[in-house]
């Protein structure tokens, strides 16, 4: 057809009528005006069209059932999931032209199905997998900690903490609304409705705030309490910065330094004649406001920290549950340097600029409050064992404030100088207001931190860290408790284990007279039996934790659970040592699924209710443990 009868073929192709006559009467004329048309036209409809363009004119879709379809529904779900998108992302005409484009046969599901449907099914896949983890697990730790959203709505998170495959594992239980008051009453059943979906798991010990609701909560249930050490370091560094300020009550001085961190009310220079830490921070409290309401003011630091070769940097804003943050408030400070006030007097805010003795005294305030955040990020981790951490470094800290108090080398830091507070340089701890705050937040840690070398968890525990066992101490005599302590708890492991030795022996049964024996002075022999089991029990205990703490100390590096899993002279002394690590040091863990419920919820864009906030939450907070 191309070769003998073209003009026909182009004719029919462009859907044109055209007769046999009428094609042998056109000329050459009417064949080349339209030659160019036809042409396009003949082009275009010889060319084939894409799979893509072609599914797309055809509006072919997959069915419900189909693999494709779950395995796009699965991915969208994840997606929802993981990134805690809001549901109405569904109805976005922008992010639907997306999924269209990359897949057009994809229907997406509707916001309902999604909720309904999809996400319910996770959920309940969810929960499955921590039940089926869970199942082979005989020991946890959690930790469960209150949050209230800005709509009021409370919520309480539970976590679990566990051995698997000879590592430390972490789930998160439940996000649960509080729908009544946060009363010890409700906090009990609540966390005995979580836990009963698990009931072969025995929880070693629950890690709280240090809240009277919290504790009381643990006693209704029964369980061991351990207060959060991170909340107990936060209390020792607000209380030592408040007793500072000599117009503070100090019967009101936690509660007036957490004013500090949202507000702006206190005027550090009428309450306060002299320099205090106090003072040095709630000024800078107040630089740190400015510098957050006026981007010209932050422009104006940027070109500043140009001129003199300087990274450009913000002050850091204060946040009320986390102390550290007035730490690092404090070190901005001193990295910025001069381009901060160099810019406060550009601005007309002289008034903020820090007189020579507060530049003078921040370098001494970092200097103490560094131990204190090395210890806070150190106890607050939840990938390796920390309950084990809480003695030695209360211990490291005090010694590190005894030696700022005793060490004269120090070069005296003068006004104007800068200091790398991280490095190996030390600061002088010279000016009266440093020295009254090291004293106090000395005696602050003595005071609170100390107890845990009465408590049982904490004790043993540091005892059973081959890195430290019994020099982590600051009192010999409460290392003694605990070493009692242990070797009656592992005497009773050493019991319980030989009784299923004999169990499992038990096999054949041996058959015994019911009459009276002949040889009657075995009946003395027999009823001395158990004492003399226990006496032997005793001196198996005290052997195996002889031959234990005689071993030479572990490297600071080494890795303790890997100690433990592979220790083969004492299998109940391993037990106890693996069921103790367990335990978290902090509640951080629920304190950081707060933080992700307080992101998620306070969205306007994600308008979720309750429950649904409940299982995206759970989703999230599991879906790189379970790999979803």
């Amino acid at each position: 057809m191309q070769l003998h009868h073209p003009k026909e073929l182009r004719a029919a192709e462009s859907g044109a009528s055209l007769s046999l006559s009428d094609s042998s009467k056109s000329d050459e004329l009417q064949v080349g005006s339209h030659n160019n048309k036809i042409d396009s036209i003949v082009n275009k409809q010889n060319r084939q069209l894409s799979l893509r363009k072609y599914i797309k004119r055809s509006g072919a879709a997959y069915i419900s059932s189909s693999n494709k379809k779950l395995e796009l529904d699965r991915a969208l779900t994840r997606f929802i999931i993981k990134d805690i998108q809001p549901l109405s992302i569904v109805d976005d005409t922008g992010f639907a032209d997306f999924v269209r484009t990359l897949d057009p046969r994809y229907p997406m599901p509707s916001r309902r199905h999604l909720r309904d449907v999809l996400l319910d099914k996770a959920y309940n896949n969810t929960v499955g997998h921590i039940y089926d983890i869970l199942r082979p697990i005989k020991f946890i730790a959690i930790t469960f900690d209150g949050w209230t959203s800005r709509t009021t709505q409370s919520y309480l998170v539970i976590t679990a903490h566990f051995l698997l495959d000879s590592g430390l594992a972490v789930v998160t239980l439940a996000v649960q609304p509080i729908q009544s008051r946060a009363t010890s009453k409700n906090l009990k059943a609540l966390v005995n409705s979580v836990l009963s979906k698990f009931p072969g798991v025995s929880v070693m010990c629950a890690v709280t705030d240090c809240g009277s609701n919290m504790i009381q909560t643990c006693e209704l249930l029964k369980m061991r309490n351990m207060p959060c050490a991170a909340h107990k370091i936060q209390r020792i560094v607000v209380i030592a910065i408040a007793k500072t300020e000599s117009f503070l009550d100090a019967k009101k001085e936690e509660n007036l330094l957490e004013g500090l961190f949202v507000d702006d009310e206190y005027d550090a220079i009428t309450h306060n004649e002299s320099v205090s830490v106090y003072a040095v921070i709630a000024k800078l409290k107040k630089i740190a406001t400015f510098f957050h309401h006026s981007s010209s003011a932050n422009r104006l630091l940027e070109q500043e920290m140009a001129k003199r070769g300087q990274q450009p940097m913000k002050l850091m804003q204060p946040c009320k549950t986390h102390w550290n943050s007035l730490f690092y408030l404090l070190e901005s400070a001193q990295k910025i340097g001069d381009p901060l006030y160099q810019v406060l007097y550009q601005c007309d805010k002289w008034e903020l600029k820090l007189n020579l003795a507060e530049e003078h005294l921040i370098p001494q305030i970092l200097r103490i409050l560094k131990p204190f955040v090395t210890a806070t990020t150190k106890l607050s981790g939840d990938s390796y064992p920390t309950i084990n951490l809480v003695i030695p470094t209360t211990k490291q800290i005090l010694v590190d404030l005894e030696n700022l108090q005793r060490t004269e080398e120090n070069d005296l830091f003068e006004a104007g100088d800068t200091i790398k507070v991280t490095g190996d340089e030390c600061v002088k701890i010279e000016s009266r207001d440093a020295l009254r705050f090291l004293e106090d937040i000395q005696t602050l840690t003595k005071e609170r931190m100390m107890e845990y070398e009465i408590r049982t968890i904490t004790g043993i525990s540091t005892i059973l860290d081959p890195r430290f066992k019994k020099h982590a101490f600051v009192s010999e005599g409460n290392y003694r408790t605990m070493a009692e302590r242990l070797k009656e708890e592992l005497k009773a492991e050493i019991v319980a284990a030989n009784t299923r030795m004999r169990a499992e022996r038990s096999d054949i049964s041996i058959s015994r007279p019911t009459k009276k024996g002949e040889y009657t002075f075995l009946d003395e022999v027999r009823t001395r039996t158990y004492t003399d089991s226990t006496i032997h029990t005793t001196a198996q205990a005290i052997v195996h934790l002889n031959n234990y703490m005689e071993e030479p100390l572990l490297g600071e590096q080494d890795d303790v659970l890997a100690y433990w899993t592979n220790y083969k002279a004492c299998d109940p002394l391993r037990d106890i040592a693996l069921r103790y690590l367990i335990v978290p040091a902090s509640s951080v863990p629920s304190e950081r699924v707060n933080s992700t419920a307080g992101n998620t919820i306070t969205d306007k864009r994600a308008r979720l209710s309750p429950s649904l906030a409940e299982r995206l939450i759970f989703l999230n907070e599991n879906f790189k443990f379970l790999k979803l």
